[in-house]
């Protein structure tokens, strides 16, 4: 009979630092995003502009002007990615309600240490440098998503260099050992704690996991994520993430 443990051990000092840095992961990523987007198109405002300027503005030089057409570039490009922005603002206002679910997990000092079998898994193909995932299906009724680039390893089509170690029957197993933080769930560490266990398919993110509230609202991610539990059978769970199951190249076609 399948069994799950799930009890309790001090943070370490890596951990507390992970969970340090993902309180401002969230706004940099969003204020890189932004800012990529309104230079981006201020640039090709003011490239367009000044190629254009002899068709439309017959008189003066499109270098006489440069800090105008900069800052209507600006302007437009900072309106066209608006909603961006406006996560980055939110991200910098303190929350009304208290401390934030990571700042609790910080305080608290311990992380939660669940001891699973896993009964089948499939593999999530990277998209848009997130990194390496996989859906494992725990005996106690739920599936476990994990994503991260510290997973490339044990991928099938993972790069083995000269004299490297094959760590690819490492994880998954049939039996994990799953760190994470309490409040904020976010994944601390997982390591397989069993014996080899193959996967039975591979499903891929894509921009169509992306999707968006309105005609103008903020997009809304509605596939795998990392650190997240979701009950029900992995079929269940491939058919409400939007995944189709496809396949998993054997290692004898990759010459692996």
């Amino acid at each position: 009979m399948s069994t799950s443990h799930l009890t309790d051990a001090p943070l370490s000092k890596l951990e507390r630092q992970n969970l340090h840095a993902s309180t401002s992961r969230f706004f940099r990523e969003h204020l890189s995003a932004a800012m990529t987007g309104t230079i981006v198109l201020a640039g090709l405002i003011f490239i367009g502009t000044t190629q254009l300027w002899k068709w439309f503005v017959p008189v003066g030089k499109p270098r006489e002007y440069i800090f105008p057409i900069l800052a209507i570039g600006i302007a437009v490009g900072a309106w066209a990615c608006r909603s961006i922005w406006i996560d980055v603002y939110k991200a910098l206002q303190p929350l009304p309600d208290g401390p934030t679910p990571v700042e609790r997990d910080l305080a608290g000092g311990v992380a939660k240490v669940l001891t699973a079998d896993v009964l089948r898994f499939v593999e999530i193909e990277e998209y848009d440098d997130e990194g390496a995932g996989f859906l494992l299906e725990l005996a106690d009724g739920r599936v476990l998503a994990v994503v991260s680039q510290d997973l490339y390893e044990f991928t099938h089509d993972a790069e083995l260099e000269d004299g490297k170690q094959d760590n690819r029957d490492s994880f998954p197993q049939t039996r994990i050992e799953y760190r994470y933080a309490p409040h904020s769930g976010l994944n601390l560490g997982i390591r397989g704690v069993g014996e080899p266990l193959k996967p039975i398919g591979l499903v891929k993110t894509d921009k169509h996991h992306y999707v968006r509230t309105g005609r103008k609202g903020p997009r809304r991610f509605i596939g795998a994520e990392d650190g997240t539990f979701y009950e029900g059978t992995l079929e269940e769970v491939l058919a409400r993430l939007k995944y189709t199951l496809r396949p998993l190249p054997t290692r004898d076609a990759e010459g692996g």
